[in-house]
């Protein structure tokens, strides 16, 4: 699954969402420099064997993901001039096949996304975005011409526009970053497993059983939406009151009004008399917790408890 967020997302100020052929025009347009999560290329990769020469495809690619993740454009010079490139060329399935027999250990978090210019008239870019990898370091196999053509391998990685390869130490270091990596995602799964499992038992009643699972996103991101602009109102309720069924309503006190979300057309409103009966027609009040109110009975001086 391609990011939403990249270094082109930043410079020109765009939301979260997909890569599209107009970012890269605008970006060229602003000259935006390379860095170490973003590569301007002229041409396509190419696959010809030759004795001695490295993969260039795959070495940039775990060069990106041994380091913060980022983008091969392909179809811009390094002079930031859009000429682009015959998507008709791409073979995608070579692409990944490279990966797959030249990297390991395995490197997923690839997407290869061509893009064509609106109306056909060019230019057209291919995109390869990489994510950064909790697997890293990731190792690039080739073969050396000295030595009997001896299989070797080495582990890229780029500062700024430029790509080096790690000595023995960084090796180590990328290593226990990996090591501490996993023990510290192990450990957040786990409290919050076990958050989940304190919540769901409070609330059960005896003889159910539940199934408790819990997730948590391997990659950090943005906020998915923008902070609302107004905050919601409360309303003047007493302390939640959780009923048996568990749904955890919040109980009103008698007389009380509860606003809806922005964009509700009516507010919510009990009145509350002595061993009265009150329903509403509002489905989305914060009390309610986004569930539909049922009929409450309500005493003189009670709170509304769902029933």
């Amino acid at each position: 699954m391609a990011r939403s967020w990249t270094r082109l997302h930043e410079h020109l100020g765009r939301p979260m969402g997909p890569l599209t052929h107009g970012m890269i025009m605008d970006a060229v347009a602003s000259k935006l420099g390379e860095t170490d999560d973003l590569d301007w290329k002229k041409q396509l990769p190419t696959f010809v064997p030759k004795p001695g020469i490295w993969n260039e495809f795959a070495k940039d690619v775990t060069a990106m993901a041994n380091t913060r993740g980022g983008l091969l454009v392909y179809g811009v010079t390094d002079d930031i001039e859009a000429v682009g490139i015959d998507l008709a060329e791409v073979n995608e399935q070579q692409l990944t096949q490279t990966l797959r027999n030249g990297v390991q250990p395995y490197l997923s978090g690839v997407d290869i996304i061509p893009l064509s210019a609106p109306g056909g008239g060019g230019p057209d870019f291919l995109i390869v975005d990489v994510a950064p990898s909790e697997l890293a370091p990731h190792f690039q196999y080739g073969w050396e011409q000295k030595d009997k053509d001896r299989a070797t391998f080495n582990a890229p990685y780029r500062v700024g526009s430029d790509t080096f390869y790690m000595s023995e130490h960084q090796v180590a270091r990328a290593y226990q970053e990996r090591f501490s990596r996993q023990a510290r995602a192990e450990t957040a799964l786990a409290e919050l497993v076990q958050q989940a499992a304190s919540v769901v038992l409070g609330e059960s009643v005896p003889g159910c059983a539940w199934l408790v699972v819990a997730g948590r996103p391997s990659r950090p991101c943005r906020a998915w939406y923008p902070p609302r602009a107004v905050p919601r109102p409360r309303p003047p309720c007493s302390k939640a009151s959780r009923p048996p069924h568990g749904f955890g309503f919040t109980a009103i006190r008698t007389g009380s009004t509860a606003l809806c979300p922005i964009g509700s057309a009516t507010a919510c409103t009990w009145g509350c008399d002595a061993g009265s009966t009150a329903t509403s027609s509002c489905r989305n009040c914060e009390a309610h917790r986004l569930e539909p109110w049922s009929s409450s009975t309500m005493t003189e001086g009670s709170s509304c408890v769902s029933t």
